[in-house]
């Protein structure tokens, strides 16, 4: 169930953690499955806060414009409601919320779902300048007296590498997208509008859809080709997909994610709701001498895709 921080919800007696589960990654989900058997176990609910927008939106000010988040709120909380979470609380967060101290937000937390094991991850930090922590935190419950255990949950390892958000950003950011699939436990995807872009594909022979994002702080990957699945409602299309500014014919340096779709023709998408997954990158964006030239290395690169599975 999803429930507003800001509205008087009580949860008579829980299990709770916190953060901003962007991504919502293998990690998130060892912390989540962990406080749903301690839920379980001792017959209580579930309870996980999260804070809309990110976090950082409003409390890294040298940092705002560039900082890109994994998942966007909507598509967070679609993930999460897959996991079996009892309640999932979301925190409007703002600057005013952002300036509240993290004893007072543990003070309001007691309050309203009365936790009884409180988890926390290894590199947890909340309130007022991130001063809330898991031995900030303990030290605090222990004066108030308040009947709660707090459990540090240690950092998930897969094949013997840490699982955070900033590291998978890199990942993205690099092109490694298999790594980052792989950590997420699902394939990376970004989604908006199909619009109308240059329209070069149609003057090479491979028609392409321009997506328009949503949200404009949702990370992009490297620049460069890529294998993705392109869905629009119920229909997934093998794909090759191009993050870049076609520098063979344009000049403007504007980005463009422009996607063709093999072995279909004549699909009209403008208008329509996309969603890109992206399976693997294929190669670097090049500056070609001549057309024909890029004709044939995209011909390679479908040829590529079409082999894979």
């Amino acid at each position: 169930m999803i429930i507003n921080y800001n509205e008087d919800n009580r949860v008579k007696e829980s299990v709770l953690t916190l953060g901003n589960f962007d991504g919502v990654h293998n990690g998130h989900k060892f912390l989540i499955s962990k406080m749903n058997d301690i839920a379980n176990n001792l017959n209580l609910k579930s309870v996980l806060i999260t804070f809309n927008p990110h976090t950082r939106f409003i409390t890294d000010f040298d940092d705002k414009e560039s900082f890109r988040i994994i998942t966007d709120s909507k598509y967070k909380i679609d993930l999460l409601k897959e996991l079996n979470i009892d309640y999932i609380s979301v925190v409007e967060f703002d600057l005013e919320i952002s300036k509240i101290d993290y004893r007072d937000f543990i003070d309001q937390i007691v309050s309203k779902y009365n936790p009884k094991v409180l988890l926390l991850g290894y590199d947890n930090k909340f309130g007022y300048k991130g001063m809330g922590n898991y031995e900030s935190v303990k030290s605090y419950i222990s004066d108030k007296s308040y009947s709660m255990k707090v459990e540090l949950v240690d950092r998930y390892l897969d094949d013997k590498q840490k699982t955070k958000s900033s590291i998978i950003k890199k990942y993205i950011l690099d092109g490694n997208i298999k790594q980052a699939n792989h950590s997420l436990g699902r394939t990376f995807k970004i989604s908006g509008s199909i619009v109308k872009g240059y329209e070069l594909g149609n003057t090479l022979g491979f028609p392409t859809a321009n997506l328009h994002l949503e949200n404009k702080q949702q990370i992009i990957p490297k620049v460069g080709v890529y294998y993705v699945n392109f869905r629009v409602g119920i229909n997934n299309y093998k794909s090759l997909c191009n993050i870049g500014y076609s520098p063979t014919f344009k000049k403007d340096k504007k980005l463009s994610i422009e996607t063709h779709i093999l072995n279909e023709k004549n699909i009209d998408l403008y208008g329509e709701y996309a969603e890109i997954e992206f399976i693997d990158f294929i190669r670097e964006e090049e500056e070609f001498s001549s057309k024909e030239l890029l004709i044939n290395q995209i011909n390679k690169d479908i040829s590529l895709i079409n082999k894979i599975n």
